[in-house]
């Protein structure tokens, strides 16, 4: 069971190598996310005009797709290599504020991967859902558990950057 209101992750700092084979013809975009990490004005303002204080808080317009292959998919491997910037997605996607994040799900056979976009100077992101491949005992996973999956991930990312053999 994952805690109260959230998920077991493992976030990596990976290689575009490591990200490209999550941008594959094996995979499906699930979901952009085009995150602001403050409210627009106007939705400030608008909080300010019914009566309520002053709101802090954040935007995160997603896109989601059902069944759509991979839409994009050019767009976005400009954007993991470093010849272009999330800000193309923004202006192709039309978005009408300001962003300071661009990430990415998607899905290759069963598992999904989130793919921060953010600045590729700074360096790609995955973060990975591994609630249901944790054992928990006492609401906690356990040490070995956890060495199991990292161990996977470790050989996985071995595997993209290294080739298999």
């Amino acid at each position: 069971m994952p805690p109260p209101g959230g998920f077991f992750r493992s976030l990596l700092v990976a290689t575009k190598e490591v990200i490209e084979q999550y941008i594959t013809k094996d995979s499906k975009l699930t979901e952009i996310h085009f995150l602001r990490y403050e409210l627009s004005s106007d939705i400030a303002d608008a909080f300010r005009k019914s009566g309520a204080p002053a709101q802090e808080g954040s935007l995160d317009f997603v896109i989601k797709l059902r069944d759509a292959g991979f839409p994009f998919q050019n767009a976005i491997l400009r954007c993991v290599r470093g010849t272009d910037s999330p800000q193309s997605l923004v202006e192709l996607f039309d978005i009408p504020f300001d962003v300071d994040n661009v990430k990415i799900k998607t899905r290759t056979g069963e598992k999904d991967r989130t793919v921060n976009l953010g600045d590729p100077r700074r360096g790609l992101r995955a973060d990975y859902d591994v609630t249901d491949e944790v054992v928990l005992e006492g609401g906690h996973p356990t040490l070995e558990s956890i060495h199991q999956v990292a161990s996977s991930l470790i050989d996985e990312h071995g595997a993209a950057l290294y080739g298999k053999g």
